[in-house]
């Protein structure tokens, strides 16, 4: 984007961050996240103070899924599950 002279916006960082981590690519998005010209907003924060108050009390988190519909049969795909083929 920035190459055409496209400033990209928090949510096409927020999109590339996701993209990275389903990819199993957690460095390259903490780097990005840390690369970030444009300042964090408060969802960041709170989001933030959120995982630590998670973390303090021994809240575990649920690994996200995301399901599909392939000629009538459902597949669901759930984070870190490479069981399906």
């Amino acid at each position: 984007m920035l190459e055409n002279g496209i400033e990209p916006f928090r949510e096409h960082y927020g999109c590339m961050v996701d993209l990275l981590c389903r990819a199993i690519l957690v460095d390259e998005a903490c780097n990005l996240v840390e690369d970030l010209a444009i300042p964090p907003n408060p969802v960041w924060e709170k989001m933030s103070h959120l995982r630590k108050k998670m973390k303090e009390i021994d809240i575990k988190a649920v690994p996200g899924c995301s399901s599909i519909d392939v000629d009538g049969l459902v597949h669901v795909f759930a984070m870190g599950d490479w069981s399906h083929p």
